[in-house]
């Protein structure tokens, strides 16, 4: 790359010039913006000057934004800047292709992240990132850019661009004289798939910017269309079907989630003031997308709170970086239920092009391993299902979270120990085998062995009839909170598992879920659900203000643990400990 593409002089307007190679650095509220120029008869190069303006003017001249995946860096292509030739991603080549190919845009500024930010930079990088969020917000137009055509993505998007107000109800229930085929559908469901719906920056870019505007190869379509489609209550997205009403267009798996159902929900939330989303509700989602830098899984959202939660430097260390949030979020606005979030991942090398990333400022250090027990690794993915099924989204309030009891933590300057107070309830004497819950079989042994076990001990559930509907709930934790229980078949199942009638007509799977929490039980004869990583000799604790309790590893002595993660267990999810006078509150160390 030309670094001199990127140095230029501060100039007293805003008048179309090219940078000045002889300059500063950009100024604070400055930023560059591209000016695309139309074709020249059959000279075909797609040509640009890269100019600046200063969002703080109170007349800016109007730009637009481009929000797109970079996508494979191989092979590149030669544009025009500034007079120079300057290689550029193939999905960015495309986009710019299409972009200068269309009236209303060619001859305008556009803004471009891989374009307008010198990326060699990083003390330039966290400066305009710091910007990006008032970049979407002010830019005229957002051009979302989802790739070429494929199949019969222009079928999926004539979809869209049929969406009206007038002929959604009619269109969704086949009553429209045009309606969409099922093709067109499957094509829709192909277009939500595109790599671009992945990325972490998307949530601030999409949810930030007004007016925006899909592009697809030669086709166009407005994001109100996509947001009208997706909001309709006939509408219904689930992990394995897109039904839509009647026609009930059936579909393969989707995905975990249809992410742009997840941003209209969000855009209106923050329109209404309704359900709004934290800093840290952002990371979570941030987790399950994708980003090309380790610091972006924070960065990518943070433009999304009001204040931003923080200023974007890319010098420091990730680890570092991640550690600070966390600290943050637990001492100072006392998100306890951040806590939750520490569990067995799936690993997956997203963010870097080493297996081992840079954590703490060193190559070569593992992901987890130079991380506290209690500061998630950003870069790791839930395991699957495992997001769904977080017990702190539920209706619990085992520390008897709310105004009246706040959580007590400190984390000392220096130091990489959070100090917690709350209960210790008690030992964790049997775990069943890791990844046998969906099968009855194992169910049924753990019943027995539950059975066995209290049999010296006692236990807290009183008649068998009532130990056998905690075992039963138990087992459903992950789905309904204090809900009323399901009855969609599991007191059958029950009855199989544990020998008390024969047959095989209920699915464990659906019932109890998939694997990712196994049954355990405690000295006093509690019973519980936890991550795979819980074990014999961990302690089971109720921290003030947590939803949820937490099981605990001791490492060390002198009340030293580490965070194993959260769980389920019945008989304390709703304050009992706490609000017990016989139980003492202790201070735990997680390191």
């Amino acid at each position: 790359m030309d670094e001199t593409m990127y140095k230029y002089g501060r100039l007293g307007t805003l008048e179309q010039k090219r940078v000045q190679t002889n300059g500063i650095e950009v100024p604070r509220n400055d930023i560059r913006v591209l000016l695309l120029h139309p074709q020249r008869g059959e000279d075909f190069q797609v040509r640009c000057d890269l100019v600046y303006l200063n969002l703080s003017d109170p007349h800016p001249p109007p730009f637009y934004a481009l929000s797109y995946c970079w996508g494979k860096e191989e092979p590149k292509f030669p544009i025009s800047l500034n007079g120079r030739e300057h290689w550029v991603h193939p999905n960015l080549f495309d986009a710019l292709q299409r972009l200068r190919d269309r009236d209303d845009v060619a001859g305008r500024f556009i803004w471009i992240d891989a374009l307008c930010i010198n990326q060699n930079d990083k003390e330039e990088k966290g400066s305009q990132v710091n910007l990006m969020g008032e970049i979407y917000e002010k830019a005229s137009k957002t051009f979302i850019w989802l790739g070429e055509h494929e199949h019969a993505s222009p079928l999926a998007m004539d979809l869209l661009n049929s969406v009206t107000e007038e002929n959604l109800r009619d269109m969704l229930e086949d009553k429209s004289e045009s309606k969409p085929t099922e093709q067109a559908w499957v094509a829709l469901r192909a277009l939500f798939e595109r790599p671009y719906w992945s990325r972490v920056w998307i949530l601030q870019e999409v949810v930030l910017s007004r007016p925006s505007y899909l592009i697809c190869g030669n086709s166009m379509c407005s994001w109100d269309s996509v947001r009208l489609l997706l909001r309709s209550e006939n509408f219904e997205v689930d992990k394995k079907n897109i039904s839509v009403g009647s026609h009930n267009a059936r579909m393969a798996v989707v995905s975990e989630s249809i992410l742009p159902k997840l941003l209209v929900n969000i855009i209106d939330g923050r329109q209404t003031n309704a359900q709004k989303l934290e800093f840290w509700d952002y990371l979570v989602l941030s987790r399950q997308r994708n980003a090309s830098v380790a610091h972006d899984y924070v960065y990518g959202v943070m433009a999304l709170v009001d204040p931003p939660a923080l200023r974007a430097d890319y010098k420091k260390p990730v680890g570092e970086l991640y550690f600070e949030v966390v600290k943050r979020l637990l001492c100072l606005e006392k998100k306890i239920g951040i806590l939750s979030m520490c569990c067995e991942t799936q690993v997956e090398d997203r963010a870097t092009p080493h297996a081992a990333a840079v954590v703490g400022g060193e190559p070569g250090t593992s992901y987890a391993t130079s991380l506290p027990s209690w500061v998630p690794d950003w870069r790791t993915r839930f395991k699957k299902d495992y997001q769904s099924r977080l017990l702190c989204k539920l209706k619990y309030s085992a520390g008897m979270a709310g105004p009246d009891t706040q959580p007590d933590i400190e984390c000392e300057a220096g130091s990489r120990t959070l100090r917690v107070r709350g209960v210790f309830v008690d030992s964790v004497t049997f775990v069943s085998p890791a990844n046998n819950l969906n099968r009855w079989p194992q169910v049924g042994e753990d019943w027995k062995t539950w059975t066995q076990h209290i049999s010296g001990s006692g236990n807290m559930y009183g008649s068998l009839e009532e130990q056998r509907e905690a075992f039963r709930s138990t087992l459903q934790c992950q789905y309904h909170g204090n809900k009323t229980r399901n009855t969609d078949g599991s007191d059958q199942y029950f009855d199989i598992a544990v020998g008390r009638t024969e047959g095989s007509l209920v699915d464990p799977k659906r019932t109890f879920g998939k694997a990712g929490r196994q049954f355990f039980g405690t000295s006093n004869g509690y019973m519980g659900r936890g991550l795979d990583d819980v074990q014999a000799g961990d302690i089971a604790v109720v921290l003030l203000g947590a939803k949820v309790p937490f099981v605990l590893r001791e490492c060390g002595h002198n009340s030293h643990y580490r965070l194993v993660g959260e769980c389920y267990l019945h008989g304390i999810m709703n304050g009992e400990v706490v609000k017990d006078p016989t139980k003492e509150l202790v201070d735990f160390y997680l390191v």
